[in-house]
């Protein structure tokens, strides 16, 4: 702003310099005496040297620059410049070209009132001194009252130029605060997932993601711009991962958070993924996200609390069962359901659903073809009895965390050759997920 100011003055004092020499050159009367025309020429002078060494104009240099020239604007009311006739009329010239538009380089308000008061005793000198040189309308107390004004009026604009450029530096410095926060996660977030999305408060994608719509198979013309995030979720997974990405308040001191869900791609395939999602406030107050998007469903995911790995470490199954899942899901503790591709002719390459109560420890539903087992025993579907221990044990687990009064979330995990009888005396084994409902 400095160095705008300094090119702006400069050029003027360019034109006003041309027009001098034009006078001069056709011999025309001069309006402007000499030694006006040489403190110009000086002040053009310290202009040309502020443009041509940008290094002179620097924080450190701004009150010195605007010392300087409010001495040479108030020598421009001396008797040797202006006079006693002109003096009056160019006082307000210099308040509006000249006294205001410096205040850009004061850094400290002490220098603008110690400038401007010498602006003030100049002209109320003048006034008692030139008493009688000056128009009969002019007299001293209308000349000082003028100048009051004229001061008061000055610093006022300083004061208000000076604290709208304060906090526009202050705007500035915090708008590149928040953008280097957001490009050091969204660099991070890069490292680690597979997309990146910015969504509005609304959860819609500001804009589209290649990346994203390439994980969902969607080619062509697509464009996700606009697109709201949970729609590109299963039904009965949208509504329970906007809660978590809502679940956020306005003064939370860590609005930051990792959860599990699952996306369909355009061949209607469910895709296991693990969400990172921060949210942050943009300068005009509206809340964003930040979500990235990792898709875990041939490896394994990134969430694995201490807690669970604790609760679960010591159990046979701790090489074939693993953690993948922590939505934030509302869940009853007397029922798991589980997802399973059994190896046995009459289930292979199929995806079965069972539904058990823990309660009554029976088989709640069941998806065909494996709905025989409706009705049965959790002991008679697995021959195993540590699978029956694993699944009192996380019944347990979430009864404890509903009575600590903490939010109960969703836990899901994966297994692998997991021994079970569809039919009495047929063993076979499954691989699927199972999660606490």
């Amino acid at each position: 702003m400095a160095k705008t100011c300094n090119s702006i003055f400069g050029v003027l004092l360019v034109f006003v310099m041309t027009t001098i020499q034009i006078n001069m050159l056709y011999k025309i009367d001069r309006w402007m005496n000499s030694v006006t025309t040489w403190t110009n020429v000086g002040l053009l002078a310290l202009f040309t040297a502020g443009l041509l060494c940008p290094c002179l104009i620097r924080p450190s240099t701004l009150n010195f620059w605007y010392v300087v020239l409010m001495l040479c604007g108030a020598a421009f009311l001396s008797p040797w410049h202006t006079q006693p006739d002109e003096a009056y009329t160019f006082s307000f010239f210099l308040m509006v070209f000249f006294r205001i538009p410096c205040a850009i380089l004061c850094t400290r308000i002490v220098y603008a009132i110690a400038l401007n008061f010498f602006f003030f005793v100049m002209m109320a000198s003048r006034a008692f001194y030139e008493a009688d040189e000056f128009n009969p309308l002019f007299k001293p107390d209308v000349i000082i009252s003028t100048e009051c004004l004229l001061f008061t009026l000055t610093l006022f604009c300083t004061y208000a130029l000076k604290s709208s450029l304060s906090r526009r530096a202050e705007m500035t410095i915090q708008r590149k605060n928040v953008n280097t926060q957001l490009s050091a996660a969204q660099s991070l977030l890069r490292l680690t997932c597979d997309a990146v999305v910015e969504v509005d408060n609304d959860l819609r994608l500001t804009k589209h993601s290649p990346e994203l719509a390439a994980m969902l198979l969607k080619g062509g013309p697509c464009n996700l711009d606009g697109t709201k995030l949970t729609d590109l979720m299963p039904p009965m997974e949208a509504h329970r991962a906007e809660e978590n990405l809502r679940r956020f308040s306005e003064n939370d001191p860590e609005p930051a958070q990792a959860f599990h869900t699952r996306l369909v791609d355009s061949c209607s395939s469910k895709l296991c993924i693990e969400m990172f999602q921060v949210q942050y406030t943009k300068t005009d107050g509206q809340y964003c996200h930040l979500v990235g998007i990792r898709d875990f469903t041939d490896s394994p995911g990134l969430l694995v609390p201490a807690s669970s790995e604790q609760s679960i470490g010591n159990d046979l199954f701790e090489d074939t069962l693993r953690r993948s899942t922590e939505s934030s899901l509302d869940m009853d503790n007397d029922s798991i359901s589980s997802t399973a591709s059994g190896t046995e002719e009459a289930t292979k390459s199929k995806k079965t659903f069972l539904e058990i109560d823990m309660t009554d420890m029976r088989v709640h539903a069941a998806s065909a073809p494996v709905d025989s087992v409706v009705g049965m025993t959790v002991s008679e579907l697995f021959p195993a009895p540590h699978t029956v221990h694993l699944l009192q044990r996380l019944q347990h687990e979430a009864i404890a965390v509903e009575d600590r009064g903490e939010p109960l979330r969703g836990n899901s995990f994966v297994y692998k050759e997991l021994p079970v009888c569809f039919s009495p005396g047929k063993p076979t084994e499954i691989t699927g997920s199972m999660q606490v409902l």
